[in-house]
Formats: C-alpha cells, structure tokens, sequence
C-alpha cells in the first residue's frame, strides 16, 4: 500500500508545473505583497476560460478587498491596525461623539436558502447539554447565538475590533466560559488579532495571551480543546501552532509553519493531535507539546483532516492540489496517522460540477472533510458541493449542489466548516449561511434566518417608494420591497446597483465584472444591457455605471472606455476613446449638468465637460482614492477619499474639477475612508464611512463628528440618503444594511456652539 502512494505521489509531480503560485502566495503573505500575489495571479489565468468552482471568484473578492489598504511598495499594515487606530481616536476625541445617530438594522435577514443566501459561515459550536443553543461565526459580522436550535438568531459582538469569527470554543463543564479565533481565516476578508475569551456567556470578551495587535497578516485556521484538559488549547495558524496551557492566560509557539487544520484523537486519555499545512500532516502524542511530521505529499496546497470517533485508529486527509486547487486524492489511515494510502483521487469532489468530471477547484479556499461519528466508513467532503462516501472513502455520491438539480439538495455553494452534535446531526456552515442534515444528507434544512451577515459592495434606495437595493459577496443582488421583504434578483456577486431616483421602477445590478442589467417593472424581470455596448467588453470587479438625476432613459457604464445609453442601456454610443488601458473604477454624472462626465481609477480622474466629446486627465490626490461625489450645483467641485493608512491624509476637495485638492481630512482616524456622500440642502455637509466608524462635516464646523450610534465596528461600503425620508443608509462589508436620521446638528466640541438644534448630546449628556 505504502508503495502505491508513492508512485501516486510521483506521478502527481507532473501537475506541479503550473501550480498556482498565487494561492501560496495569498497564503504566505508576510513572504511576498499584494503586488506579486496580483500578478502571480494575472499569469495563472492568462488565456484560461474562468468557469465556477474554480477559485477566480474569491481571489478577486481578496483583491478588492485589499487593494485600497496595502502600503505603496504592496507590503501589508499590521492585523490590528484598525483596532489599534480607532481605540486612539475614541480616547482623543471624547468631546467629538454625536450621539444624534440612530442607526438601525434592515437586513437582509431572511433566506430560502439554496441557491440563495445571506453571509458566509466559517464556524459553529453546541451547548454541550441544550440541543437549542449553537454558536455560528461569520467571516466579517461577528459571533451568533441561538437558543432555538436555528430558528432566530443574535449576536452581542458589534464592538470587536474584528468582526471575523474563524473558530470557536465552548467549555464542556462550564459553558459561560468561551473562546473565539478573530478573523477570516479561509479567505482573509479580514485578519486575526488573536483568541478573545468570554467568561460569561459571550456577553463581554477579553484579550488572552494570543494578541496580534502588532503582527502582520496572520490568520487562525481553527481552535481545539484537550478533551482531558481545558485548560490545554491548541491553535492551528498562518504562522504555526500554538498552545496555551493556563486557559488562555499565556501561549507557546509550539510549531512553526502554516497549518490548515488540527483535529484530536477522539479517544480520551490518547494524548494525540493531528495537524496539517499544505503538503504535510503531523503528529502529536503527548497533547500537542511535540509534533512529528507522518506524511509528506507532493503537489498539494492544502489538507483537511478527519478523525473517526467510533473507530480511533482510522484517520482520513482530503488533499487539494497545488496545480489547480482540485482533487489531489482521499487517504485514508488505519494506524492513527502514522502512514496514509489513497482511497480516491476521482471524481474530482472539489469541483463545482455535478459529475466531478471538471478539471480544477478551489481547495485552497474551501476544503472541509468529516466522518459519521458511528460509521468510520461514512465520510462527507465539503469543497464547492458536498460528497458523500459510505465505503471509507473509495467510492463518491454527490450529497448536494449548488443550485436545484434533480434527486440533490440545493444547499449554497462553498463549504468552510462541518460540525456534529450528538453523533446524529451534521450541521454545515457555508457562503450563504447555516444548514443541517439529520438524516446523512438526505435533506438539508437552511437555519441562518434572522442573521445579518452579509458582506455587501454597493447598494441604492429609491427616492419615491421605500425600496432599497444592494450587492452581496457571493449572495448576488437583493431587493428590499415596500414592506421590507427581501427578494433576490440577479445572481453571481451582487456589485453596484442603482434606482432610478425619478422612477423607481427601473432599476440596475451587475454582476461582477461588469454583466449590468436593468430592470423596468420595480425588480420582478431583469434583461441583461451589458450585450449591447460595442464589443460586450468586460469591467473591474465592481463595474461602475451612473444614471441621470431626472431622465430615466439616460445611464452612462464604465469599462475601460466609457459608454452612454439613451434609451436604458437598449443601445450604447462609445463616449471616450483609448481613455484607459485598465479597467474604469467609478463613473459619475453631475446633477447639475448632464454633460459633465467624470470616470476614474485610484490613481486617475478623467473630466468631460461636453458629453464625451473631450476629456481631462488629472491625477487624484495622494494617487490613490477609494471614491468620490459632485456638488449638486456645481459640476466643478468635487470630495474624494482615500483607503490608506496615512495620518491625516483621508479626504479632500477639489473646485476646479480636480486639477487640484486640498486636504479636509481634519483630526479623522488613521483608517481607511471607502466612500462619501453630499447631502443637499446643507452647508456642504458630508458623511464619509470608514473601515471602522462614520462621520459628519459640514462648512459650519471646524472638525469632522462622529455619527455611528448603534452602528457596528464594521467596514461602511456605500452611502446615499433618501430625502423623502429623511434617513442616510449605510451598506456593510459584513453586517448588512443600516439607516439612521440624517445629521440635524453642528455642535462645535471645542467652542460649543450649536447651530440649528433644539437638543444636542455632547460628553454624553443631553442639553435642551
């Protein structure tokens, strides 16, 4: 058997050749920057046919994400440089809280399910007594609670310094006492600032000796507990195990290297852990003090491990390759670990087909293997489908898929953790939310309602009805109705997405890289425009397009040229000529006059003032912005904000069209801005939203105010107000959709002068 693996493994180093470099790099960060990952990445996929299933998808959601928030040279900023900033800000600025916020949750919160979904789960725990209470945690909104076993959820976490959630611990003998790993350690949405501990039923949580305030980049794959120990927790990082043996107080750096997972020896009084990073599994057999490497394989960029817990001996490892994150094989161990052979290396489990006849995957993303706690021969695998094998691993059925087919359940695509309570219910959390089986994968049943987890791009209101509309990682495009019902409308990645303020029943959404599509009955049909423009070109990830203010027929689309449409996107007229040699990033119409035109990328401006028939360049302030807006009146002045980590270096104003800025960034924290928004009918008042926090300025005041009551310590996407309501919304990388009463007050914190306000709060008290 032994030999087996080895000429399997030897024939496997032909698939090496184009590894995909970018994955270990992604991975590895603190060994390269954004800049090599970026063109690793670029290489891979020159000249390949971009299919689902196959991880393009979720590099460039990483790409995005991180593109406003590197230094110049592509190097990353410290894990907790967020936490670190805004606590300096809040204990600088105590006078400069606005208490007039009321920020209040829209959702979305309810799902069917399926196909459909609300926010990406990366971790889940039980009460070790009440079958109702489980714990889920999202990538980037925080720790769940339910108490009825999945029909309504909460969370008492909005004022982590990291909303990300990657594992989580509830002690058996005592439940009050709790642990989390910070962060998104699949997808690195947002990293790790360590293990925070709970010492009274996840209502306030504390640091433990596991603190990344100051390191870079690092992510917590999983945390596991000594079932003979509680006071013995392992953790399985980015940047090696470590372990703490005083219930977190103090931790050890046991191994170095970047694991994947860590599981225990189900058997009490073993002493035995399993580890795994990209090509290796390990070996601890005195509680994780010591490891020893078992098995080494070649082309392979991630392992999952499952151990049995009827059979303790028996050991499987799901490999995923290096050379296109598919199925490197299922090994299976009958001796605890110690060698490993090949059960199944087809079909290929970790693709997004219904046959498993696809080439490629996204092992490096999503890879989660487990075993029937009564059957150490029933394995499931969760990559982008979940497989079931009933024969220790030789033979594959599929379980579910990703959208309706017949004889499978529809359970959303992209698995990241699977978890089983009392042996007969495998709970799964996934991109789209929480699911559970309790009867081995026949039917599956969608439990995340009541959530608010979603990671939205950009988002729109209409300005004559109470609809709102937004764009979702992974969760496509949704329409909140009159009512407040939630509807799914386009598919894919939601990305921007505008009502039409003059009529509200046409709307538009895109898909990522630009697939934009209009809607003329409020939402119920959608037909695609992107197949007019000449040439169907492709966008950035969020393809930028603008409407006129009043005239429903009129909307201009970014790409790396600009086009204009009359008549709804039914036919495009090429406006620009050789703009741009990269995609275009923001595309706005002036309100005042149609005529001005501008399109941007972060480093670059492009101005026309006549339609499209000449146009500027200018470069942006600091040459790097994140977004911008135009005065309403007048076309010439412009704000623009910037995503960095530069002291004081966060808005800016432009009056001549952007030839030139000036600095407005005021006493803002060192975080970065992503988007700004005008309100009309004021004196030049202004919110912008940043990775942490939200604020206010208008011309009457000498500072920027912070307007975040009841808002999450979670990054702020997009903004725009409704007027008819008199409400600003908010969309979330994380916690959905929020709206408060706009700003109705200057309060001057250094003079106390109060402008236009019957009652103010000000050093928390409340003066009339």
């Amino acid at each position: 058997m032994a030999r087996i693996l080895t000429l399997f493994l030897l024939l496997s180093l032909s698939s090496n050749i184009f590894a995909q470099e970018w994955v270990e790099k992604m991975n590895n960060p603190q060994q390269a920057n954004f800049y090599d990952i970026q063109k690793a990445f670029n290489s891979y996929w020159n000249g390949r046919e971009i299919e689902k299933g196959q991880g393009y998808k979720q590099f460039k959601r990483w790409e995005h994400r991180w593109e406003n928030r590197i230094k110049p040279d592509g190097t990353f900023y410290e894990a907790g440089k967020n936490s670190e900033e805004w606590q300096k800000y809040l204990s600088t600025h105590v006078a400069d809280r606005n208490a007039k916020a009321n920020w209040q949750p829209l959702g979305p919160n309810t799902s069917p399910g399926g196909y459909a979904g609300l926010g990406r789960i990366a971790s889940i725990a039980f009460h070790p007594t009440n079958l109702n209470i489980i714990w889920a945690g999202s990538a980037g909104g925080g720790l769940w609670k339910t108490t009825n076993g999945g029909t309504s959820w909460q969370t008492t976490t909005d004022t982590l310094p990291v909303l990300g959630v990657s594992g989580i611990i509830i002690e058996k003998n005592n439940p009050n006492v709790m642990y989390i790993a910070t962060g998104d350690g699949d997808a690195g949405d947002n990293y790790s600032v360590g293990v925070l501990k709970s010492t009274d039923g996840g209502i306030n949580w504390s640091k433990t000796g596991l603190n990344w305030a100051v390191n870079s980049q690092r992510r917590i794959r999983k945390i596991v507990q000594d079932p003979d120990n509680v006071n013995n927790i392992l953790a399985a990082t980015t940047n090696g195990i470590y372990q703490t043996l005083d219930a977190g107080a103090n931790w050890k750096q046991v191994k170095t290297g970047n694991f994947y997972d860590i599981e225990i020896n189900p058997k009490l009084s073993t002493n035995t852990f399993y580890a795994s990073t990209g090509n290796e599994i390990q070996k601890s057999t005195d509680n994780g003090a010591t490891w020893t490497v078992k098995q080494t394989f070649t082309g392979t960029n991630r392992i999952a491990i499952a151990a049995s817990p009827s059979a303790d001996s028996v050991v499987y490892a799901l490999c995923s390759k290096s050379s296109d994150s598919g199925l490197m094989g299922v090994f299976r161990s009958t001796n605890s670990g110690n060698t490993f052979v090949l059960q199944a290396d087809k079909p290929n489990i970790l693709s997004g087909s219904q046959k498993g006849d696809a080439a490629g995957g996204q092992g490096w993303y999503d890879l989660i293997i487990t075993v029937d706690p009564l059957n150490a021969g029933t394995l499931y695998t969760g990559g982008v489908t979940t497989w079931k094998s009933t024969d220790n691993g030789l033979t594959w059925n599929l379980n579910t898929f990703w959208y309706s087919i017949s004889g499978v359940p529809a359970v959303h695509a992209d698995k990241h953790v699977f978890e089983w309570q009392n042996n007969s219910t495998l709970w799964e959390g996934n991109d789209g939310g929480v699911y559970k089986t309790t009867n081995g994968g026949t039917a599956w049943t969608h439990l995340s309602n009541t959530m608010e987890i979603s990671q939205m791009y950009r988002m729109g209101v209409s300005q004559k009805d109470a609809k709102a509309i937004t764009g979702l990682q992974d969760n496509g495009t949704k329409l909140r109705s009159n009512t407040g019902t939630w509807s799914d409308v386009i598919g894919g990645d939601g990305m921007q997405c505008a009502i039409h303020p003059a009529n509200a029943s046409v709307m538009y959404g895109c898909i990522q890289n630009g697939e934009l599509r209009r809607s003329n009955n409020g939402g119920s049909n959608w037909v695609d425009v992107q197949n007019n423009i000449p040439g169907q070109p492709g966008g950035a990830w969020i393809t930028p397009f603008a409407l006129h203010p009043s005239n429903a027929n009129f909307v201009v689309a970014g790409y790396k040229e600009v086009y204009k449409s009359n008549n709804q996107g039914g036919s495009w007229t090429t406006i620009s000529k050789n703009l741009s040699n990269s995609n275009l990033s923001y595309v706005f119409v002036a309100n005042s006059d149609s005529n001005y035109i501008y399109a941007a990328k972060r480093d670059t401006i492009y101005k026309t003032s006549d339609g499209g028939a000449t146009w500027s360049k200018y470069y942006t302030p600091g040459g790097s912005i994140s977004n911008f807006c135009i005065h309403p009146l007048n076309p010439e002045i412009l704000w623009a904000v910037r995503g960095n980590y530069s002291a004081g270096q966060k808005v800016y104003k432009s009056v001549n069209g952007g030839i030139s800025w000036t600095n407005i960034s005021g006493s803002l924290p060192n975080v970065n801005a992503n988007c700004i928004e005008y309100q009309r009918g004021t004196k030049d008042g202004l919110y912008v939203g940043m990775d942490v926090g939200l604020f206010y300025r208008d011309s009457t005041m000498s500072d920027w105010v912070l307007f975040a009551d009841g808002l999450p310590n979670v990054e702020v996407t997009d903004l725009e107000i409704k007027y008819d309501e008199g409400k600003i919304y908010a969309s979330t990388y994380g916690r959905g959709l929020w709206k408060s009463d706009w700003y109705t007050c200057s309060v001057d914190s250094n003079k106390l002068v109060v402008q236009n306000c019957t009652s103010f709060t000000w050093n928390n008290k409340t003066y009339t």
